[in-house]
């Protein structure tokens, strides 16, 4: 896979949690906690209308006060700071939770479940996000 179409337009970083091999450490309450690493992505994401907005929002369980937003995961972040190629695709199933920071804005942001295309676009455009963010006040 070359780099994205969408590299010019990336506004939003997600930082995915993922476990690693490692120690556990422990909790104040004894809960084992695996070792774990913080991966940062970059990703496309615009507001955007969408119909079945009061339905979605029961199902995912967001805030009212959350955006919706479309768009694409664009890469992983290399240790050089650049986008790794062929890197457009979250390490995490989904739904899920992810901190992220949008157009300057930090807040949480819950992914939705999203359909691949059966043309297999996504080898070219990277994973396609729905997702509801939530932005922190002051962040």
């Amino acid at each position: 896979m070359g780099k994205s179409p969408f590299l010019r337009y990336v506004n939003a970083t997600l930082l995915v949690v993922v476990a690693v091999e490692g120690e556990l450490s422990f909790d104040e309450n004894g809960n084992a906690l695996p070792a774990s690493q913080v991966i940062e992505y970059k990703a496309c994401l615009k507001s955007k209308f969408n119909k079945d907005d009061s339905k979605l929002r029961e199902q995912a369980g967001v805030d009212s006060s959350s955006i919706y937003l479309e768009g694409w995961v664009v890469g992983r972040v290399g240790e050089d700071g650049e986008v790794v190629v062929g890197t457009a695709f979250l390490p995490v199933s989904v739904p899920c939770e992810l901190e992220a920071v949008v157009d300057s804005q930090q807040g949480r942001l819950q992914v939705l479940p999203t359909v691949s295309s059966p043309f297999g676009v996504e080898q070219k455009t990277g994973q396609k996000i729905m997702a509801y963010f939530s932005h922190r006040k002051g962040g």
